[in-house]
């Protein structure tokens, strides 16, 4: 077992290693920030983000995002955890009024569907969702959408009908490819299959409905992840990005000329048609979101970062101006 995982230990759950890690793992367990670009192993520690995958509401009053609370970081990269104020959370669009909306220690990936109403998240390799009304999710309308294989990342399109996502469903190896299914569950069918290339896999449904940006492997030199879009069929795939820097998360900007995504844990934004990639920031980060009104929320974090503000939300405009920070780690006590 690798240092990093083994040096992880929970305050009240032992299985925190799991969901700490969950948003890196999720991609793809060949995938460690701590190699090199020659795939070496560098036995450093790899610090967790205390906040991931924040994604706006449709009206851009609210960012919704996962928080694993936690309370002590040592400097080998060991923590410990409040699972009881683990979850989702929801904050403003300005920082205030963050709460708790939904406690458990591995719910991931949350996205509302357009009118506001309904959040997917995925949950221990499934996809849920929700009523979310008025700020508020009802528990009792919580739905388990699949049922087979492991499923990651759901996007809803546009007009709330279809959730895509990846999963291993009837997969090869393990391997993860693109899936549609009616918002109900129903009509499960596979889009885009490729099992001598690579995975494909972080499906964003475009805000205008015909398209669905991705990532896929085996087109990079050491397999890294490149950008991909086709339309909602599975057709018509172009490669946008040949960075071969790991680029992964894209999103498609509200209106459709832009996405955002990773690449070698920097910030990147290209135009629609994968002309123009330029790094917007100079730190690392990951986990970029389009608000509404085309400013961007992210998850200010370096692996390698002992440091009481690492992990934190950050909102700017797309030129990486406008830097602000949403959240803090208030009540994190540092250990050597």
């Amino acid at each position: 077992m690798s240092r990093r995982v083994s040096t992880i230990r929970s305050l009240r759950l032992a299985v925190v290693a799991v969901p700490a890690l969950a948003a890196m793992l999720a991609v793809g367990a060949c995938e460690n920030p701590a190699n090199d670009q020659n795939g070496s192993y560098f036995p450093t520690p790899v610090y967790p983000s205390p906040y991931e995958d924040p994604t706006w509401s449709p009206d851009g009053s609210v960012i919704i995002f996962r928080r694993m609370k936690i309370t002590e970081l040592n400097s080998i990269g060991g923590f410990l955890v409040d699972p009881d104020s683990t979850g989702l959370w929801v904050i403003n669009a300005d920082g205030s009024d963050m709460r708790l909306l939904l406690a458990g220690m591995n719910l991931n990936s949350p996205v509302l569907s357009s009118d506001g109403q309904w959040l997917a998240y995925h949950s221990g390799g499934q996809i849920y969702k929700t009523r979310y009304l008025n700020g508020y999710i009802d528990t009792t309308s919580i739905v388990q959408l699949t049922t087979e294989g492991r499923n990651f990342f759901p996007t809803w399109s546009p007009d709330g009908e279809w959730i895509a996502y990846d999963s291993n469903s009837n997969s090869p190896n393990g391997m993860n490819f693109i899936w549609k299914m009616r918002a109900d569950g129903s009509e499960k069918f596979r889009i885009a299959y490729d099992p001598t290339q690579g995975e494909i896999r972080q499906p964003h449904w475009s805000p205008c409905g015909d398209k669905i940006v991705h990532i896929r492997y085996g087109y990079a030199e050491g397999d890294k992840p490149e950008i991909f879009i086709m339309d909602t069929s599975g057709t018509s795939v172009q490669q946008l990005t040949s960075l071969n820097t790991r680029s992964r998360s894209p999103q498609n900007s509200p209106s459709c000329d832009a996405i955002v995504f990773e690449s070698n844990l920097e910030i990147w934004i290209m135009n629609g048609d994968g002309s123009d990639p330029h790094q917007v920031t100079n730190f690392s980060a990951a986990s970029a979101a389009w608000s509404p009104d085309g400013h961007i929320v992210y998850v200010r974090h370096d692996y390698w970062e002992y440091d009481q503000q690492n992990g934190t939300l950050w909102t700017m405009a797309p030129d990486g101006s406008n830097q602000r920070q949403l959240t803090y780690n208030y009540g994190l006590l540092l250990k050597d």
